[in-house]
């Protein structure tokens, strides 16, 4: 810590702050591009605090967000933990295009890439180690409109 706090003119103390602080605003942001951006407000939820670190910043992310309520759960880092062991394996396979969509055209050139898509994805699975009991393939295509800094799927 003294690393980053000596060329600032700080103790490491007001280093540590200042770090949890930056840290807490990436979150914030984060909380605020999946709720406000969507039209969720987060006054109407509770605030779930789970890994490691999750109840350090939680009464401060709530706060910030005038959220009401914080529910840290007993052992919020085994929660989590406990949470990856249990959900399925998932894989994503993307690609982006930028294209202006015309109604008429818009299936054809919008699938255009999934059998290159298919095809990573089954190259993807032999090289593993362990493979999976049974496969599922979703496509989803995910539009914005011109100037939007917002998608729909």
């Amino acid at each position: 810590m003294r690393q980053c706090a000596e060329p600032l003119g700080l103790d490491a103390l007001q280093a540590a702050h200042g770090i949890v602080e930056i840290a807490n605003a990436h979150m914030i942001g984060a909380m605020r591009l999946i709720s406000v951006q969507r039209g969720y407000d987060p006054r109407h939820f509770v605030l779930v605090a789970f890994g490691g670190a999750g109840p350090l910043h939680a009464n401060a992310l709530a706060r910030d967000l005038d959220i009401p309520t914080v529910l840290i759960p007993p052992s919020p880092g085994i929660a989590s933990a406990l949470g990856m062991l249990m959900t399925d394996i998932k894989h994503e396979f993307v690609t982006t295009r930028r294209q202006v969509l015309v109604a008429a055209a818009t299936r054809q050139r919008s699938t255009r890439c999934l059998p290159t898509l298919r095809r990573r994805a089954k190259r993807y699975w032999p090289a593993r180690e362990s493979l999976p009991r049974s496969v599922a393939c979703y496509a989803a295509l995910t539009c914005a409109t011109r100037g939007s800094r917002t998608s729909s799927r």
